[in-house]
């Protein structure tokens, strides 16, 4: 189903400036928080669901964090039954589970990569290196 828009409500960024000995650990972990219907004014957007989201990428041990919360818009014919899963559960259907983090994911890691690179902390993903032959 189609993800309509997307909405940043507040990052949070920080580095601890200690210095670290050994390995720095890079996790990222996207969440959603909440699933609502949300009335939308054009005419051809029905069934729509606004869903909380939270994105954290931790870097240990202490030495920085950022935080992402948003919400995106995500149309689906069942948008109803969703929110009263959620209500319920607090759980979606898979599909639909993994079809929101992984879209939560590709947007609040680029972000990420950004705001890491700003505090001169390591990127949390693998960038491809060009190596001579």
């Amino acid at each position: 189903m189609p993800i309509i828009g997307v909405n940043f409500i507040s990052i949070t960024a920080s580095n601890s400036r200690k210095p670290v000995k050994g390995r720095i650990t890079v996790s990222s972990k996207p969440e959603i928080k909440s699933v609502e219907q949300r009335e939308v004014t054009s005419p051809k957007l029905e069934n729509v669901l606004a869903i909380g989201f939270s994105f954290t990428t931790t870097y240990e041990p202490d030495v920085g964090k950022i935080e992402i919360d948003g919400e995106l818009l995500y149309q689906h014919p069942d948008a109803k039954e969703l929110e009263k899963k959620w209500k319920k559960e607090k759980k979606l259907p898979p599909e639909v589970t993994v079809e929101l983090l992984n879209f939560v994911l590709r947007r609040c890691l680029l972000k990420a990569a950004i705001l890491a690179d700003d505090l001169q902390l390591p990127p949390p993903l693998n960038f491809p290196v060009v190596r001579q032959r």
